[in-house]
């Protein structure tokens, strides 16, 4: 019997057994569960003086050196004693990666990553472009698989290894059975439009722009960002919160998601795929999604503008208010790409699916 640890930044531990809460951020743990040892280990707090060093090469390095998050001897003691190890974001990467230079041959380790934006960091400091590279190749030798969850960064990592028989496309798929509606109704047409998220690639000053501009609309905000938790719009709501804080749990957010027409993501252009998630759960919903296009979508071969889903090519705030009104003015058009991109997320981005070949990409299939 394989014993398997995952190991997260922070967040997981309080709501694995939570059925608020869908199962997409857990990334199989939930699903193998049911037939393996399962540990989950998150950072731990640490001190100022290593948490300042943790900044600074983290800074100098455009990399989240967290390299004291894990050094505790309860944590140690589990990783050890682990025959696989699933770490979820390189944030967790870095943070084992001490541990897996003296013991990872030894005790013959299997490690498995989840890459959310290692291969598309902007750097800080161009003179520490080397070491920027050479500490990613070297963790790489660490590493047995890394699963990416978008396509344009899978290929940096191909170009940037010459031996990449280690890397593979994983999109990030959704727990369908959770993010469904209560009803069989159309879309509400309603003019309630939604924006979830928290992290540097959302652009929440196209965001607030957009809310401006349009103020004959009704805005609600999902986040704990300053900048629109400080906004005075009358016409927005926000809730101040986020997924690992856990003030909002799935279930809260599914009754937003149930109440919106249209979710919009105006973000920045990077290969990050950032937005994907919240994306994939409110096509699941049924609800269209108006995205920015940007170089690190998740996935160009499933997705077609005005289709299944809406791309925006512009940061002209302008550009969004005239593609959100034609959504609003064509109802017929815009049912057919709720109901389209609801059933892509469901044949192609469902979590069952991911599960199943996690279990093929783990080599557990013999043990189950």
């Amino acid at each position: 019997m394989s014993n398997i640890t995952y190991i997260f930044t922070s967040g997981r531990s309080d709501k694995v057994n939570n059925k608020n809460y869908a199962d997409d951020f857990f990334y199989g743990c939930r699903y193998l569960s049911k037939d393996f040892d399962i540990n989950i280990i998150e950072f731990s707090k640490v001190n100022k003086f290593f948490k300042k060093i943790e900044h600074i090469l983290s800074k100098v390095l455009s990399l989240p050196f967290y390299v004291f998050s894990l050094l505790s001897f309860d944590k140690i003691k589990i990783i050890l004693n682990s025959n696989k190890i699933v770490l979820v974001s390189e944030s967790t990467a870095f943070a084992i990666l001490p541990i897996l230079l003296f013991s990872k041959k030894k005790r013959n380790i299997q490690v498995y990553l989840f890459v959310m934006g290692l291969y598309s960091k902007n750097l800080n400091y161009k003179f520490a472009s080397m070491l920027h590279k050479f500490f990613i190749k070297f963790l790489y030798k660490y590493i047995d698989k890394l699963f990416f969850l978008g396509y344009p960064e899978y290929l940096n990592a191909i170009n940037l290894h010459q031996e990449n028989n280690k890397i593979f496309y994983r999109p990030f798929c959704v727990d369908v059975s959770f993010w469904t509606q209560y009803s069989n109704t159309e879309n509400f047409m309603n003019r309630d439009i939604l924006f979830i998220g928290n992290d540097g690639n959302r652009n929440y000053e196209l965001l607030l722009e957009i809310a401006t501009l349009m103020n004959d609309y009704n805005f609600s905000f999902v986040s704990s960002n300053t900048k629109l938790t400080n906004s005075n719009l009358k016409n927005i709501k926000v809730f101040n919160g986020n997924w690992s804080v856990g003030k909002y749990d799935d279930l809260y957010i599914k009754n937003i998601y149930q109440k919106s027409s249209l979710v919009i993501l105006p973000i920045n252009n990077s290969y990050q795929p950032s937005g994907q998630s919240v994306a994939l759960q409110a096509m699941s919903m049924g609800k269209s999604v108006m995205i920015s296009k940007t170089k690190g979508f998740w996935s160009e071969f499933d997705f077609q503008h005005k289709e299944n889903i809406i791309f925006v090519d512009s940061n002209d705030a302008n550009e969004w208010k005239k593609e959100i009104e034609y959504y609003f003015e064509n109802m017929n058009i815009s049912n057919q790409i709720s109901k389209k991109s609801r059933n892509l997320v469901r044949e192609k981005y469902n979590l069952e699916k991911f599960n199943k070949q996690l279990v093929l990409d783990l080599n557990l299939s013999n043990t189950i």
